[in-house]
């Protein structure tokens, strides 16, 4: 479902997804790949030792990788 909803998705996209997260165990190569094919693709960034609420479960490390996110994008 993902990989069908970048295709339209016609903003830049960045990425920022827990090392850890239990939804894509396994899966983080071809979780990469979907995220390479929106339109505008930008970046992915990795949070080490979290999970699916890497917000949550890392917020300083979330925090500077958002910040550095959007500071790139200006």
């Amino acid at each position: 479902m993902l990989l069908r909803s970048l295709a339209q998705v016609r903003c830049p996209v960045h990425a920022i997804y827990g090392r850890e997260d239990a939804l894509y165990q396994g899966k983080m190569e071809a979780l990469s790949l979907a995220l390479q094919q929106a339109p505008h693709f930008k970046s992915l960034t990795w949070i080490e030792e979290a999970g699916h609420w890497v917000q949550f479960e890392r917020a300083e490390a979330f925090d500077q990788a958002l910040l550095a996110t959007l500071n790139a994008a200006q």
